[in-house]
């Protein structure tokens, strides 16, 4: 985040959220008990039944997550085979600080190459799958933590429309919808680097909150409370309709209504958007959802009148789609992220390397995206870039920071330049040319 002389509060880092462990007493669910048993990674048979309508097994996780909600930890042996008892206990009584706690969601119960049962969990809404292994009396044996962020079984915000149609402000560089939450106008900013659906903002929506389920950092070091919370309405651009919502995430984000919008709501998503393929055109102001089916292709064909450029193939690093672009004939790991104005992080070798390829120019003002930067050194323009041999187009007033390991940031100083087609599924962004 750069720094401004007249002391705005900014979000260039807000989205790579990085979460942090809370204190004992507010972990002393979910966190005691799922992350600490028995850590593995798990595979599953494609071929395996479905048994999803097994009631026992369903009503044991009902009861393994009341006994988690209530704290009563000590109930938890009779739902274990006497030969795993003790030694789960144990562990859950040793580890205490490791998941957030949320909501224990039943996906779906299979049949593993050992014939036992498997229940496949997740916690909501961090997206953090949990595997309870149970033996033919369906007394659990095993518990296996997919130690992933991004697990995909939820389909919670996903609506009928197969086409929705944002309109949207630019704000410093921020994508901002209009909107409302529980009848109360505003606006969301999207943002592709948030993980969750919804990211409410429970100071201007003046929401009640209690338990704190975890914590988040900003990249510019604010640490704030996560809670979680059921929501009466959303509206989205008066396209996009929600009713009795639970399990959202709600902070305060008044450092947001001071620097960029004093009607903040919130963030709309990753969550929200996997399940479309998202065209962004910041020409026109607009961003144009349609849904896809389950190979990612969009239900109802659409073309494009713009020139295609490339296709960029990304991998997921956690949420955000990331590809390795090459800046002269050295290649750097760059994500994608609507909430980035544009960021570089390099070591002393890679930037001076740059500086004197002339990838990296020192920008000559101190003027950025609606702020004025303290130290004019502190921005870079790019040169040279390109995806597999095709060019991109120059980039301007990135912030810079010293790390030691390279990597870009390319939002809305980059995204800009182009009409962007953003696939999840199928883990690729398609540039068309303005």
């Amino acid at each position: 985040m750069e720094k401004v002389v007249n002391k705005k509060s900014t979000i260039s880092d807000l989205k790579c959220l990085h979460y942090i462990s809370r204190n004992e007493k507010t972990n002393k669910t979910l966190s005691i008990f799922l992350f600490s048993i028995f850590v593995f990674n798990v595979t599953y048979s494609q071929t395996q039944n479905d048994l999803n309508n097994n009631t026992v097994i369903e009503q044991k996780i009902e009861f393994i997550e009341s006994c988690l909600k209530n704290q009563k930890l000590y109930k938890l042996d009779s739902v274990f085979t006497k030969k795993h008892e003790n030694k789960a206990i144990q562990k859950c009584i040793q580890l205490t600080n490791a998941l957030p706690k949320g909501v224990l969601s039943l996906e779906k119960v299979i049949r593993n190459s050992e014939n036992n049962s498997v229940a496949i969990t997740q916690i909501k809404p961090f997206g953090i799958a949990v595997s309870f292994y149970f033996n033919n009396k369906n007394e659990l044996k095993d518990v296996a933590i997919e130690n992933d962020f991004n697990i995909e079984f939820s389909n919670d915000f996903v609506l009928e429309s197969t086409v929705l149609k944002f309109p949207f402000h630019i704000i410093n560089g921020y994508i901002l919808i209009e909107g409302e939450v529980n009848n109360i106008k505003g606006k969301f900013m999207f943002d592709t680097g948030t993980p969750f659906g919804f990211m409410l903002n429970k100071n201007f929506l003046k929401l009640k909150t209690q338990e704190i389920v975890h914590s988040g950092r900003a990249g510019s070091g604010q640490v704030f409370d996560l809670y979680l919370n059921t929501i009466n309405n959303v509206t989205i651009a008066n396209q996009a309709f929600y009713h009795s919502i639970p399990n959202i995430t709600v902070a305060d984000f008044s450092f947001i209504e001071k620097g960029i919008t004093s009607d903040f709501l919130g963030f709309i998503g990753y969550d929200f958007i996997k399940n479309y393929e998202v065209v962004i055109d910041y020409d026109h102001q607009l961003i144009t959802l349609y849904k896809i089916d389950l190979k990612g292709n969009p239900i109802i064909p659409y073309t494009l009148t713009n020139n295609f450029l490339t296709t960029i193939k990304t991998k997921k690093e956690k949420h955000l789609p990331t590809a390795q672009i090459a800046f002269g004939k050295t290649e750097i790991s760059v994500h994608f992220d609507t909430g980035n104005p544009g960021t570089i992080e390099l070591n002393e070798i890679t930037k001076n390397k740059f500086l004197q390829e002339g990838i990296l120019q020192q920008c000559k003002d101190n003027f950025r995206l609606g702020s004025i930067i303290e130290n004019s050194d502190y921005s870079y323009d790019i040169k040279n870039a390109n995806y597999q041999g095709v060019a991109l187009k120059f980039t301007n007033n990135f912030t810079f920071e010293n790390k030691d390991k390279n990597r870009f940031g390319f939002g809305y100083q980059f995204l800009k330049n182009y009409v962007t087609v953003w696939n999840f599924n199928k883990q690729e962004i398609i540039l068309f040319e303005r």
